[in-house]
């Protein structure tokens, strides 16, 4: 999409900050170490949905992507997603070799088993394969018109299997990627720029209401709860987010939002620099401290990115 759309840049900008709200506890040793309700209350409303939102909105562009030939396409998501998938994996591994925490051999093969150092990564590599599998949907649904119901039901039924082990589990997640971005693409086309308070209301409503019930999610290990309501709550999150988005006026989000991948990609090395300099214990104090201190360091890294952006392309005045 070359006209990029304000409001759902600044979406995404909202959205990465809820990742990384999320992951702070990765600095204070892992999601274990926490025992405060308030961060564990937020963070759980924010899982319900945060992850899901991203695939549906890669989903409302889709549907004319997929009106090209297979190389092109494939070319295409490999680069802006596949490339940096891989450039990510393998600069992590860089330092872990370069500080003497893992082999050269060792990186290489965890490399080709798709080994995530780079925590993240699972959404990339999600949205790669489920991006070829809605290509392979498309061209299926061409000839056999009920193949995307089809595929729908299949795919809501997925989510009542638990993956039994790694590989079954990327391919469980790229499943999940498939079926946020067909309801992205179904949903897409009624997106309007104007503000309409119901669509901020009830979807706030239904959303804290299912995280309520539903309790905390984690896509990675797929543990979704009920997935109905799982599916409710992440719809519902997204399109609260979107709408809340349209009154909200922030380049900076915007910016944020033009480079999540960045962010998605660096936020783990940040935080286990933060962990090994300061070793701190987990508290709420602590927890919002780190917290925006990741913000900080990444709206620093997004700004420089976005200025040599603007320079390589002749826009910075």
């Amino acid at each position: 999409m070359n006209n990029r759309v304000k409001y759902i840049d600044i979406a995404k900008g909202i959205l990465i900050i809820f990742v990384l709200y999320g992951h702070v506890h990765w600095i204070f040793g892992g999601y274990k170490t926490v025992n405060d309700h308030l961060y564990l209350t937020t963070r759980n409303w924010m899982y319900s949905f945060h992850m899901p939102a991203f695939f549906i909105i890669s989903g409302f562009f889709m549907k004319n992507s997929a009106d090209v030939p297979f190389r092109r396409y494939l070319l295409k998501k490999a680069r802006t997603i596949l490339l940096p998938y891989f450039a990510f994996e393998i600069f992590y591994r860089a330092v872990f070799v370069i500080l003497g925490l893992r082999t050269i051999r060792d990186a290489c093969i965890s490399l080709l088993k798709l080994e995530f150092y780079a925590k993240a990564d699972w959404f990339l590599l999600s949205l790669f394969i489920g991006s070829l599998l809605y290509y392979a949907l498309r061209k299926v649904e061409s000839k056999l018109p009920w193949a995307r119901y089809a595929a729908l039901i299949a795919l809501v039924a997925m989510l009542f299997y638990r993956p039994l082990n790694y590989y079954a589990a990327i391919m469980w997640r790229s499943g999940v990627a498939l079926l946020f971005l067909l309801i992205g693409e179904m949903t897409g086309k009624k997106l309007e720029p104007k503000f309409r308070w119901q669509l901020l209301l009830i979807p706030a409503a239904l959303s804290l209401a299912v995280n309520k019930f539903n309790g905390g999610v984690d896509i990675y290990y797929a543990k979704i709860g009920t997935p109905f309501l799982w599916l409710a709550g992440s719809i519902c999150g997204t399109f609260l987010i979107i709408e809340l988005s349209k009154i909200i006026q922030s380049s900076l989000l915007s910016c944020m939002g033009r480079h999540t991948l960045i962010i998605l990609g660096s936020h783990d090395m940040i935080m286990r620099v933060l962990k090994r300099l300061f070793h701190p214990s987990f508290s709420t104090k602590n927890a919002m401290m780190y917290f925006v201190l990741v913000v900080f360091i990444e709206v620093i890294i997004v700004l420089g990115c976005d200025h040599i952006q603007k320079v390589s392309r002749g826009r910075f005045y």
